[in-house]
C-alpha cells in the first residue's frame, strides 16, 4: 500500500449515499411526513432496518481503500450539534430540516459499526467533524500525504502542498465535466488518466483557484464575506459570493480591505475615484463602497471569519500508527450478515 492518509468526512459521505439512493417518489415528494409511504422500496434487511445509506457508503469506502491502496484511514464524525460555533452564533445551521427517520436510524448505526469493524472514528465534543478533519490533516501532513474525501467545499481551506481534497460530486459525470472545462486550452488530458474513484474531482493547490475562484488561503475570508446559506450565516449582507471573490482578488484578504478602509482612502474623493476605476478595470465589477464603509464591516467580517475557519488544533492525542487500517474480518462478516450486505461479503 502507498503511504497516504485518507480522512473521510463521514457525515458528508453518508448523506450523499442516503439521498443519492432514495426511491424516485421520495425524491419528488417535498412533504417528508409522507416519505414513510415508500419505505418498502428502500434497501432493508429482513428485520425491516433500512440500509440504503449504510450499504452504499461501505461499498464506496471499501472500494476506494482497496483500489487506491490506502494504508492509513480516519473517519471524522459529528457527535453533537452543541459546538463552539453554535455557542458563538445560535443561528448557526438553524435552517436545516430535521432528517427523515429512515436516515436517523442509519446515522445511529454507522459510527458503532465502523468502530466494531476497526475503522478509526474520530470525533470530539464541542467540535464538528470538519474541525477533526482539519486537525488530523495539519497534524499529519508533514509526515504523510493526506487525502480528504468530502462533498463540502469548505474543505478547500485545508488544501496545501501535502493535503488535497477529493471532492465528491453528486452527479455521475460532474467531475469529468469540471475537469474538462478546467483543462480547456491546455494540453489534452482526461480525468480518467488520474485513476481516481468515480465522481471524484481532485482539488490540489493548482486547482483550488479554478474550483473556488480564489486561493486556498483565501477561502475563510471568502466565506466570512459571502456567508453560507447551508450553514445559515449571512457574512456581509449584500456582497455575495461574486462580490467577495472580486474583493479578494483585488485586495487579497480581509486584513488588507480593513487596512484600506482605516487609511481613509474611501473617504478621500480623489483616492476613491481612482480606486473605483482600478477595481472595476481589474475585476469587471463595482467596488461596494457603501458596504465597506458600514461601521460594522470590520466587526462582522472578523466574527464570521471565526465561524468559517475550520479548527486545526482540536485537543485529541492521536498517533499516526493508531490510524493504520486493521479491519476485524469476523466483526465485518457478522455485521454484513446481519444487515444482509451479501455482495460485500464476497469481497472479503
Amino acid at each position: 500500500m502507498f503511504q497516504r492518509l485518507l480522512i473521510i468526512d463521514g457525515s458528508s459521505v453518508l448523506n450523499e449515499s442516503y439521498y443519492g439512493t432514495l426511491p424516485e417518489q421520495m425524491k419528488r415528494e417535498k412533504d417528508r411526513s409522507k416519505w414513510h409511504l415508500w419505505y418498502h422500496e428502500m434497501l432493508r434487511n429482513k428485520e425491516g432496518i433500512i440500509t440504503n445509506a449504510l450499504f452504499t457508503t461501505m461499498k464506496r469506502i471499501e472500494k476506494i481503500i482497496e483500489e487506491q491502496h490506502f494504508e492509513y484511514v480516519a473517519i471524522a464524525w459529528d457527535i453533537s450539534s452543541d459546538t463552539f460555533r453554535k455557542r458563538m452564533y445560535p443561528e448557526y445551521k438553524g435552517n436545516r430540516e430535521k432528517p427523515d427517520e429512515s436516515f436517523i436510524s442509519q446515522r445511529e448505526i454507522f459510527p458503532r459499526m465502523l468502530t466494531e469493524l476497526g475503522y478509526p472514528v474520530i470525533c470530539m465534543n464541542g467540535y464538528e467533524a470538519d474541525d477533526c478533519i482539519g486537525s488530523l490533516a495539519k497534524k499529519f501532513e508533514n509526515q504523510i500525504p493526506v487525502v480528504i474525501l468530502s462533498g463540502d467545499k469548505d474543505m478547500t481551506q485545508l488544501v496545501s502542498p501535502s493535503t488535497q481534497l477529493w471532492f465528491s460530486c453528486k452527479k455521475p459525470n460532474q467531475a469529468e465535466e469540471l475537469f474538462d472545462d478546467m483543462m480547456q486550452g491546455e494540453q489534452q488530458i482526461s480525468l480518467s488518466q488520474y485513476g481516481l474513484p468515480d465522481k471524484i474531482f481532485p482539488v490540489n493547490m493548482k486547482y483550488v483557484p479554478y474550483f473556488m475562484g480564489i486561493n486556498s488561503s483565501q477561502v475563510v475570508d471568502l466565506k466570512a464575506i459571502s456567508g453560507d446559506t447551508s450553514d445559515n450565516y449571512p457574512g456581509i449582507a449584500g456582497i455575495g459570493e461574486k462580490g467577495a471573490i472580486a474583493l479578494l482578488k483585488y485586495f487579497g484578504s480581509i486584513d488588507k480591505i480593513i487596512e484600506v478602509i482605516n487609511s481613509g482612502a474611501l473617504a478621500d474623493k480623489d483616492k476613491l475615484k481612482k480606486l473605483k476605476e482600478d477595481f472595476a478595470a481589474q475585476t469587471g465589477t463595482r467596488l461596494p463602497v457603501a458596504k465597506l464603509l458600514d461601521p460594522d464591516f470590520e466587526k462582522n467580517a472578523r466574527f464570521f471569519q471565526k465561524i468559517a475557519q475550520i479548527e486545526t488544533n482540536v485537543p485529541f492525542n492521536i498517533a499516526l500508527n493508531q490510524l493504520k487500517l486493521n479491519i476485524d474480518q469476523q466483526k465485518r462478516r457478522q455485521w454484513y450478515e446481519y444487515l444482509e450486505f451479501y455482495s460485500l461479503l464476497k469481497t472479503v
